[in-house]
């Protein structure tokens, strides 16, 4: 029997496919039940439902390098095409598993089509209320010698990924990029810069977006976001008044939200 993709396997498609989506999947993913194989006390009604302080044996497959995963599911479909034969399946909710089992190594739909593992520092970010990402952020901060420009090599693929996830966040009504260049006798590096103009919560709004960049960004690049406005000094201030925006508010209702889809990891 066909399987009809649930909410949260649709959600790690469209993560799998574009980047721009993946903020979107590990907030639903936090709020979704998922499944494991394991061994649990059967309920009257034949389900096998995981209680907050309940004594459970969760499955442990070993990878080609010695290592242990934790492997856990979207839908008990996704359990029957992984595992031959029959298997005792327990569903929780997802943020119960993560820290149930924080300091592991789990991988999400282990032999799918579309799957996604997380490290213990993964985890460990989702359950402090952000989300994973590598990005190389600094804090911006406004400094001296230095001078504003364009990119040199503009990074087409992250700024097309923004631009779509920026479409999905009303709270961003522009976006800026350039380049910062310090002075030679500094020994700095240049970098890249994104300024936003954005309302309400900035420091949320700013972790997702270093999860889009890191992995759309140029790599080994340094990266510094800053909240640009009317009225602000310094390199803000440049950013808001000196540079077209790479993203505009008015241009969101215009981009498409369908997609074609091909197979790949979150």
């Amino acid at each position: 029997m066909k399987h009809d993709p649930n909410a949260l396997e649709r959600a790690l498609r469209l993560a799998a496919k574009d980047a721009a989506n993946r903020p979107d999947f590990y907030r639903l993913l936090l709020q979704s039940q998922v499944f494991v194989v394991g061994d649990a006390a059967e309920t009257e009604d034949g389900d096998r439902r995981m209680d907050g302080g309940e004594s459970v044996s969760i499955q442990q497959w070993d990878q080609p390098d010695g290592t242990s995963v934790i492997p856990f599911f979207t839908s008990p479909a996704a359990v029957e095409q992984a595992i031959e034969g029959e298997a005792s399946c327990l569903c929780l909710p997802a943020r119960d598993l993560f820290e149930r089992t924080r300091g592991s190594t789990l991988v999400l739909n282990p032999n799918h089509e579309y799957g996604k593992q997380f490290s213990p520092q993964d985890i460990d970010a989702l359950l402090a209320g952000g989300i994973p990402s590598s990005a190389q952020m600094r804090p911006a901060q406004d400094e001296t010698d230095v001078t504003i420009g364009q990119p040199e090599n503009y990074p087409t693929g992250m700024v097309d990924a923004l631009i779509t996830f920026f479409a999905k966040r009303a709270q961003v009504k522009a976006a800026f990029l350039a380049q910062l260049k310090h002075h030679p006798s500094t020994g700095e590096k240049s970098r890249l810069i994104v300024g936003i103009h954005a309302e309400g919560d900035f420091d949320h709004l700013a972790t997702e977006v270093a999860a889009v960049i890191a992995d759309t960004g140029p790599r080994d690049e340094l990266i510094n976001l800053y909240r640009v406005a009317p009225g602000e000094e310094g390199i803000a201030a440049a950013l808001f008044e000196h540079f077209e925006p790479f993203y505009d508010i008015s241009w969101g209702s215009r981009l498409s939200s369908t997609s074609t889809f091909e197979g790949g990891h979150a």
